[in-house]
C-alpha cells in the first residue's frame, strides 16, 4: 500500500497541484500506519488490524481518486 501512496505524492508534487484534502488523506494514511503499527504490536486482534488497514486503503484510494479527477477536469 505504500508504494501506491508515495506514487500518489510524487505525482502530485509534480503536477505543483495541493489542496487541503489530499493534505489531510496524506496525514490519515500516515496516522493509521502509525495505528497499525501499535495493533500490530500490542496485540493479536487480526480484525483490529484488518480495520485499519481498511482505513488506511481507503485514504489512499480517496488520494488518487482526487488526484485522477482533478486531472480530468483541468484538463
Amino acid at each position: 500500500m505504500a508504494p501506491f501512496f508515495y506514487a500518489a505524492c510524487l505525482l502530485r508534487y509534480q503536477l505543483g497541484v495541493v489542496d487541503s484534502i489530499q493534505v489531510g488523506l496524506a496525514w490519515a494514511f500516515v496516522a493509521g500506519r502509525f495505528v497499525h503499527s501499535f495493533v500490530r504490536i500490542a496485540t493479536t486482534n487480526v480484525r483490529l488490524r484488518g480495520i485499519v488497514f481498511m482505513i488506511n486503503f481507503g485514504a489512499v484510494v480517496g488520494m488518487w481518486t482526487c488526484l485522477l479527477l482533478g486531472q480530468f477536469r483541468f484538463a
